[in-house]
């Protein structure tokens, strides 16, 4: 006798496959890891007014100096979503030449240097040759002040020299716009404006996909 089977589910056949949602959670960690490992690295150099964590540094007047200096290395997290780390490095000079009467003190310099380290998401715009993004961050900075002071005892007319020296760390949460020039696959320049050490940033960008 021929039974016919037409509209039967064979009895081993599975609903639906139980390894799909095993299998997508495993492309999508490949994904991160090859995302992670083909980032771009990009270095810049900064334009900014003076930035400290120290206070009554307002009273001061202050120096030209070298830009400050800044690298990071991002990763695609999704198609908009981005994730990196910076470094960055910057120094300011103060000048105060007031002289205090009653004590004779005057502290006549302060150089202060800024190490940051930090991190941030960004978020593009457009995923073109062009790509303006916004960022927002978080940075850890580590101050370092030198100070030059001149005691003078008034009533012996002698001078003394001081150098001494303060640390500090601040934190700040870090919000800027820009834009990525990508001249080809591989290389690319970039620019934004914002919070954090640096006002406006200009750099290169290096992406080793």
């Amino acid at each position: 006798m021929i039974t016919p089977v037409f509209g039967k589910r064979k009895l081993d056949e599975p609903a639906f496959d139980e390894n799909t949602l095993e299998t997508e959670a495993n492309e999508k960690k490949q994904n991160l890891k090859y995302n992670f490992a083909h980032g771009d690295v990009r270095v810049a150099m900064g334009f900014s007014r003076a930035y400290s964590s120290f206070k009554g540094v307002d009273d001061f007047s202050k120096e030209a100096s070298s830009p400050s200096l800044f690298a990071a290395y991002q990763f695609r997290y999704n198609r908009f979503l981005k994730l990196g780390l910076n470094l960055g490095y910057a120094s300011f000079n103060y000048k105060f030449n007031r002289i205090s009467d009653y004590d004779g003190i005057a502290i006549s310099k302060i150089n202060e240097s800024v190490t940051t380290l930090g991190i941030y998401g960004r978020y593009d715009l457009m995923d073109k040759f062009i790509k303006p993004y916004l960022l927002l961050g978080l940075n850890f900075n580590y101050n370092s002040a030198t100070m030059n002071g001149d005691v003078e005892f008034l009533d012996e007319g002698k001078h003394v020299l001081t150098i001494s020296g303060i640390n500090g760390f601040k934190n700040d949460i870090v919000a800027r716009v820009g834009v990525d020039f990508m001249i080809s696959k591989s290389f690319g320049l970039y620019a934004d404006i914002g919070t954090g050490t640096s006002l406006v940033q200009i750099g290169a960008i290096f992406s080793l996909k």
